[in-house]
């Protein structure tokens, strides 16, 4: 009986069917398979070199955080609380024309002074503050960060000519704050003043004036 003649392969010598296709096949798939290690071998060194740089910079948030643990508060220089430096992290009421860290100071129009007093460092010890210095005129505050234990100095002064509280809040450390001291001024405002209105509402303020 004559072989079947198959005409998309040929036999060899030894009498199996040799497929070109299925023969050059492996070889392909072994030039291509070529190119993943050197794509893994860069995901590998991508993600180590990930792993380290965040690795660094908890180390260095660590250590600022600890730092800023050791600072001080400016205090007040010539009579006031002091200018901002060039840089994000410090509003300051002080100095209407530095626009970048102005933030409004709190106006007591109207009640004691000293009524003002402890609301404002009510409203302080409230939002999380621990205050440090009270002599009636002045307040110097800290408040710590969640996370790493930023230390932002909050400092605040009677001024009685105006009848006007001056505010100030900064970072000890780094640059940027993301706004949170502007942040954390306007939520002592925002409690100030409704310290206020209560006392307005239950005319506290009224026994207030008549007292003085």
């Amino acid at each position: 009986m004559r072989r079947a003649f198959l005409p998309d392969a040929r036999r060899s010598r030894l009498g199996r069917v040799h497929d070109p296709v299925g023969a050059v096949t492996p070889s392909l798939q072994s030039s291509f398979s070529g190119f993943g290690n050197p794509m893994k071998k860069f995901v590998r060194i991508l993600s180590a070199a990930v792993v380290i740089l965040a690795a660094a910079m908890l180390i260095r948030c660590s250590v600022l955080g600890h730092s800023s643990k050791w600072g001080q508060p400016p205090g007040l220089v010539s009579g006031a609380l002091a200018a901002c430096p060039d840089k994000p992290n410090c509003v300051c009421s002080e100095f209407e024309e530095d626009a970048a860290h102005y933030v409004a100071s709190l106006d007591y129009s109207g009640a004691r002074a000293e009524k003002a007093w402890r609301d404002l460092r009510q409203a302080i010890e409230e939002l999380g503050g621990k205050v440090a210095i009270d002599n009636g005129e002045y307040i110097a505050a800290t408040f710590a960060s969640s996370l790493f234990g930023f230390i932002d100095d909050v400092e605040c002064r009677l001024d009685g000519a105006r009848n006007q509280i001056q505010l100030r809040s900064a970072s000890r450390v780094g640059h940027s704050d993301l706004g949170v001291n502007r942040k954390r001024i306007e939520a002592v405002t925002r409690s100030f003043d409704q310290r206020v209105s209560r006392d307005h509402g239950s005319g506290d303020t009224a026994e207030s004036s008549s007292g003085r």
